[in-house]
């Protein structure tokens, strides 16, 4: 409630799955993003753990990029890390 009326100011909004279900009462990640692009967002990114990552922007393409194979012994700070690499 307190994120939605917020969401037209916003040119990229990044979130993990979880939250952004949370926000968006969808469960696929495209029906997720269309529910932040429908209320004014104009590049949603959806962060998908070890599945990747699924970005859609107002041009209404989906992308889900290809990532290269590597083994991880810890993901603390690889949200924070992908957010800033993204930007």
């Amino acid at each position: 409630e307190i994120v939605r009326p917020c969401l037209p100011y916003l040119g990229l909004f990044i979130h993990s799955y979880d939250e952004a279900l949370l926000i968006a009462s969808k469960d696929e990640p495209e029906g997720i993003t269309d529910v932040f692009l429908s209320h004014g967002v104009k590049l949603a990114v959806i962060k998908l753990g070890k599945n990747g990552v699924s970005l859609k922007a107002t041009a209404g393409k989906i992308y889900h990029p290809d990532l290269p194979g590597c083994e991880s012994g810890d993901a603390t700070g690889a949200g924070d890390s992908f957010i800033a690499g993204f930007i």
